[in-house]
């Protein structure tokens, strides 16, 4: 029988080949290489893992594959390594409902076709770095919500051109919600469960695309006749 757990942690690893004899990587549910010493790019099997568990972290990887397309690893813990800019062909990240802490990284330079980035349910913290529109030209979905980030949004996201949907829920983001927020064509705009303060910007009335939109738990003041259709609590 073709086993589906293959614990291989702090076994002092360098190298894989690019074929392992009696395993089946595509039906493989757990791998763990964690606290190893890879220090050069992975095999591309190791992608076809259904869970992957523990890869990448608490090791030295200078190369990642550049033709992974999505992640989404699970249990994971420690910081978001640096190098996960060099995965360039990646379009989908999903590193949510992990264990993760420390910053955001800032450099996106080498991820020109990602479009998605789910990092919510972990314990990050620090701000959200302006790099991740400035370097992202395509990033449409962006979701840190339960985190324990904070800071303000004006100067990270106002140039996240093309983003249409935005979850920061369940953070300690302050500040006022900027007005720019109306001009863009969200669909989805979860800021609830945070420390925003000021009125609620008129341009928020503006989001003609909008399906959700939840302002709820923050500390937001005033009022607008043009709200009442809109699905907005405050404590």
């Amino acid at each position: 029988m073709l086993p589906s757990l293959l614990e291989l942690p702090a076994c002092e690893i360098h190298h894989l080949p690019q074929s392992l004899p009696y395993v089946n990587f595509t039906s493989l549910l757990v791998l763990d290489l964690s606290a190893n010493n890879f220090n050069s790019s992975l095999p591309q099997l190791l992608f076809n893992v259904r869970t992957l568990v523990k890869i990448f972290w608490t090791n030295s990887l200078k190369h990642w594959p550049a033709d992974v397309k999505s992640v989404s690893p699970r249990s994971l813990n420690g910081r978001i390594p640096a190098s996960i800019s060099n995965m360039e062909n990646l379009t989908s990240l999903d590193l949510s409902k992990n264990y993760l802490s420390g910053d955001i990284p800032t450099d996106w330079k080498g991820l020109q076709s990602l479009t998605t980035i789910d990092f919510s349910d972990n314990n990050l913290s620090g701000q959200i770095p302006s790099s991740m529109c400035s370097q992202l030209p395509s990033l449409h979905w962006l979701r840190l919500s339960n985190n324990n980030l904070s800071g303000e949004l004006e100067k990270p996201l106002q140039h996240c051109t093309y983003l249409d949907a935005l979850d920061l829920g369940g953070n300690k983001f302050s500040g006022a919600i900027s007005t720019w927020i109306g001009e863009r064509s969200f669909s989805y705009l979860l800021l609830g469960a945070n420390m925003f303060t000021g009125n609620i910007p008129q341009q928020i009335c503006s989001l003609s695309y909008v399906q959700v939109l939840n302002l709820s738990q923050n500390i937001l003041s005033g009022s607008d006749p043009s709200l009442d259709a809109l699905v907005i609590w405050n404590k």
